[in-house]
């Protein structure tokens, strides 16, 4: 599996792990990541512990969270081992691009607060910011399953139930656990969220 990524941004993945027969295998709690990251300019060197391992989300799928210093390399690969060797191992590769300082600038900063909402350099600059393409803006809180808002805690949106296709995100929260998305009005999301140490309901069904 392939992904794409920021360089050096902290980021979560989602992916699924499987058994020898190819049939989904949830609520496996030995999993061991494992990365390599290297340049353009030099070759992998080898593998190295991951700095925490994955999470389990539902129905096999698992996310996992990486730190901006795993993250800056060019060019990641990932591996997801089991303790059980009826899991097969997952093996991901993420292809980072680096947005050109006037790029950022012009897109990250000017944009989308010098555009009407909803128009096209609205919605460029919300979607290369990570906060969704869509045309209404949202802010979610996000709590733990104790109910109390969760700040710096990763946020993203998917348009299903599974956690594969994610169309906004990774945010992170504010003091008060908030953050805010730019998504499509009247569509359902499934909002995800992810902190070290802590629980979460995931996912959270919205309609936006």
């Amino acid at each position: 599996m392939e992904l794409t990524r920021i360089k050096n941004e902290e980021t979560v993945i989602t992916f699924p792990m499987i058994d020898l027969n190819g049939d989904s295998a949830p609520g496996l709690g030995s999993l061991t990541t494992y990365v390599m990251g290297w340049n353009n300019d030099n070759q992998p060197t080898g593998f190295s512990t991951a700095t925490s391992n994955p999470t389990g989300i539902s129905g096999g799928d698992y996310c996992q969270h990486l730190t901006a210093a795993e993250m800056n390399y060019d060019y990641i690969k990932i591996k997801i081992i089991s303790l059980s060797p009826e899991i097969r191992t997952q093996r991901l590769l993420i292809n980072n691009r680096t947005i050109p300082i006037s790029v950022q600038k012009i897109f990250l900063e000017e944009l989308p607060s010098t555009y009407p909402s909803g128009s096209f350099g609205a919605r460029m600059g919300n979607m290369l910011s990570l906060a969704g393409a869509g045309a209404e803006p949202g802010t979610i809180t996000i709590r733990n399953d104790l109910g109390s808002p969760m700040p710096d805690a990763s946020v993203w949106a998917t348009t299903d139930g599974a956690g594969a296709n994610i169309v906004a995100g990774t945010l992170y929260t504010n003091a008060l656990g908030q953050v805010t998305f730019w998504l499509d009005p009247g569509t359902t999301y499934f909002i995800w969220a992810y902190k070290s140490g802590v629980n979460f309901t995931n996912p959270t069904q919205v309609v936006w």
